[in-house]
């Protein structure tokens, strides 16, 4: 009886080790989750529609986490499409088997979006100074980039960080004061912003 016991506990045990590491590397793709993620993402945000292709679930083991990733989204966000590309989601393991939010970061790339669907978008964004640069001083190009956006239990934006580049970008900053085809790679964070490989042509004068 002993022995029955403990060959059903080692195959208990292998059958474990099999799935972790078969989540750890391979992954497993399904659109099961689809409904709930849509579900919980309307309860949360009712301004966003989203529509999911195939998930792929994966184990990070050092975080202790499920990460959920997907190619091409649809998201629509106050009937305006978002250029998202790639979308990976970090899930708390212990939140499964209670009533906490599931969130715990996010990581989206965005297609090369041109100056025009930008500012488009940013009519969607609260009055800042930041919302009037991009309204009143970009004019052509397009710009790319990534974010990871880390979440509380309440799935309150916690942190984040944004990396990306400009691309052939103009702006005017007065009569005194343009810039036009503006190439650089940019990271930002709640307390910084940096520039690094900035070139472009400022009042008809070649920076580099």
């Amino acid at each position: 009886m002993k022995k029955i016991i403990l060959n059903i506990f080692l195959l208990f045990l292998s059958l474990v080790f099999f799935i972790v590491v078969f989540l750890s590397t391979v992954g497993l793709e399904t659109n099961q989750f689809n409904n709930l993620i849509i579900k919980e993402t309307t309860k949360n945000y009712p301004k966003i529609k989203l529509k999911l292709n195939k998930i792929k679930i994966k184990i990070e083991l050092k975080k202790f986490s499920l990460f959920l990733t997907t190619k091409k989204p649809e998201i629509e966000y106050s009937g305006l499409n978002l250029p998202i590309d790639y979308f990976k989601a970090y899930i708390r393991l212990k939140s499964i088997f209670n009533s906490e939010n599931l969130l715990e970061s996010v990581f989206l790339k965005t297609n090369e979006t041109k100056v025009e669907e930008i500012k488009k978008l940013a009519l969607l964004i609260k009055p800042s100074n930041f919302k009037n640069f991009i309204l009143n001083n970009l004019e052509e190009g397009s710009i790319k980039a990534s974010l990871n956006l880390s979440f509380d239990d309440e799935l309150k934006l916690k942190k984040y960080n944004i990396d990306g580049y400009f691309n052939q970008i103009s702006i005017i900053q007065s009569k005194e004061l343009r810039i036009d085809n503006l190439n650089l790679i940019f990271s930002a964070n709640k307390e910084t912003i940096s520039l690094d490989s900035i070139s472009g042509v400022m009042n008809n004068i070649l920076v580099e």
